[in-house]
This record gives structure tokens, C-alpha cells and sequence, in this order.
């Protein structure tokens, strides 16, 4: 797995995955030299990664990823893209696919994201989840609690297995009937802890992820019963649209905001009431602060600002 992270932090980045790659067999390499930027270098950065290690080390072929966090997570998405089927899987965290590019139903490669309630970019990846579907892509979006970072090490045990049972799927795994039931069960226990705490648009989501999933894996019988019940449940597309109201809410509030700190860095820094943009920033920390509801949507739309 080469990984690579917006400040070529390898050391993070390695250190986050390394529970989980040591768990599961995965070779992680990440990069001292690739970041954020027009001259981040990431290219240079892969190919130099990319040469190591098929001279040094046993790697499965067939069982390439590439990895990354916000910037980096891009960076790992525009390989996968452009390298025409060199990679089995993506595992992005914090952000999507580069900008200007979308999936494709001739993609080659399945694909894992991980993202916070409170991440200023969680809305694309709401916008992502539709271009998936449309696509036909093998994919799962994880939201967890947090902000824009690395996924804790919970999820990343998640990711490896995940894209294990894609393997498995796709038959450059030997399949581990055990794993996969094991794997299954935990995945529908989720879904029905989502259901049981009312929150039917994520149970909705965790039953789309597992027909996905585990087909010709599992008996999915009962899975896909559920998911015909709640698509067709009023209370979900109601919550599709709370939650498209939030994202709005949230990109209106932003807005302003980002253009007055755009502009100190600017010549039209002169023409921005800092004493207004303080005032507006404490407000919103304020009100966020304030909530009873650290995961109620309103409470998400202040923290991801």
C-alpha cells in the first residue's frame, strides 16, 4: 500500500495504518517527499516507491493500493485513475477524487473513503456517494466522528478488511469462508444498530453497502429486504434532504468567511473588517460549543465550517 500524505508526514501516515497492516499481511509504504501543491512532487514520489519496492520486496501483483489523506487522499484517487488497472483499491481519507474527475464505470479499481461528521469536506463526499452508485462502482463511505484528518485506527482495521473481502470477491484472495461470515455479521449488526437508534438513512446506507459488498459472498436475503423497506420509508428521504439542507446551510456560511480570509492574504486584505470577521468566527464557535448535540446535523454544519 503506497500512502501518501498533504505534508509528507510518512511518519503519521505509517504509524496511523500500522495496527491494521500488521493485522492483515499489507506492506505500507509511504512518502517523505510528496505534498500539497503544483511541485508536491507525488508523481516522482510514486514512481520512486513504485521501483523500490518490486526490486526489494514480495509483492502481490494483483493486490496493489494506494492511500492518502485530504490532498493526498487525490493524489491516491489520480493514480488509480490514470494508471489503467496497476492498482486494485483506493483508500481515501478526508477527501475525494481530484478535481475535475468523477467515476467512471470502466474504473478498474474498488474504493474505500473515510471522512468525519465535522470535516469541512464530508459534503463532497455526499455528492461522491451518487456519482458511485451511478457509476456502478464497488465502493464504501465511512463517516465516522471527527474532523478533517487521518481516520482513527478502528477504521482503517475496517479498510484493509474491507478491501480483503473484495479480493476475496474478485478472486485474487483465496476466500476465508469464517472471515467473511464474521465480517458480514458485524457488517449487519451496524446496520441494525443504526435502525434501532432511529438514524434509517445511515441503516439505509450500511444495508446499500452490504448487497453491495458481499455479493456472491453471503446470503443476502435479508439484507435486501430491509433495504426495499426503508427505500421505501419517508423518514429517508426526508433525512436525504435535512441532510442536503445542512450542506447548503453550511456552504452559504463558509463562504463569506473564506472569501475575507482569502483576501489578507491578498492585495485586498486592506478591504476586510477583521474586527467583523473575529466577531463571526467566535460566533459560530460559540454556538457550536453551545449544543447539546455533538452529532445533530445543525451542530455539524458550525464544527465543519
Amino acid at each position: 500500500m503506497y500512502v501518501f500524505d498533504p505534508a509528507a508526514r510518512s511518519q503519521v501516515a505509517v504509524e496511523t495504518i500500522q495496527t491494521a497492516a500488521e493485522r492483515f499481511g499489507y506492506i505500507v509504504v509511504a512518502s517523505n517527499n510528496s505534498r500539497n501543491g503544483p511541485m508536491g512532487g507525488s508523481s516522482q514520489a510514486m514512481k520512486a516507491m513504485w521501483q523500490d519496492t518490486h526490486e526489494r520486496l514480495p509483492i502481490a501483483e494483483q493486490r496493489r493500493y494506494v492511500a492518502g489523506m485530504s490532498g493526498g487522499a487525490r493524489v491516491a484517487s489520480s493514480i488509480a485513475l490514470s494508471c489503467q488497472g496497476c492498482v486494485a483499491g483506493v483508500i481515501a481519507n478526508a477527501a475525494g477524487f481530484p478535481f475535475g474527475a468523477e467515476p467512471t464505470r470502466d474504473m478498474k479499481f474498488t474504493y474505500y473513503a473515510a471522512v468525519g461528521n465535522a470535516d469541512f469536506n464530508y459534503g463532497e463526499f455526499v455528492d461522491l456517494r451518487r456519482k458511485l452508485d451511478a457509476a456502478g462502482a464497488r465502493y464504501r463511505i465511512r463517516i465516522f466522528d471527527g474532523q478533517h484528518g487521518w481516520a482513527p485506527p478502528e477504521i482503517w482495521m475496517e479498510a484493509l478488511n474491507w478491501m480483503d473481502m473484495q479480493a476475496m470477491s474478485a478472486g485474487t484472495m483465496p476466500r476465508d469462508p469464517s472471515r467473511i461470515q464474521q465480517t458480514f455479521a458485524s457488517a449487519l449488526a451496524k446496520a441494525r444498530e443504526f435502525q434501532s437508534q432511529n438514524d434509517l438513512l445511515a441503516a439505509f446506507r450500511e444495508y446499500q453497502s452490504l448487497v453491495r459488498d458481499f455479493r456472491g459472498l453471503a446470503d443476502l436475503t435479508f439484507a435486501k429486504t430491509a433495504l426495499a423497506e426503508l427505500a421505501k420509508n419517508k423518514a429517508v428521504k426526508t433525512a436525504e434532504k435535512e441532510e442536503a439542507s445542512a450542506l447548503d446551510q453550511q456552504a452559504r456560511m463558509t463562504s463569506s468567511l473564506s472569501s475575507q480570509i482569502q483576501a489578507i492574504a491578498t492585495s485586498d486584505r486592506y478591504q476586510v473588517d477583521i474586527g467583523d470577521l473575529k466577531g463571526n468566527i467566535a460566533d459560530l464557535k460559540k454556538r457550536a460549543d453551545a449544543s447539546r448535540s455533538p452529532n445533530d446535523l445543525k451542530t455539524l454544519v458550525l464544527h465543519g465550517r
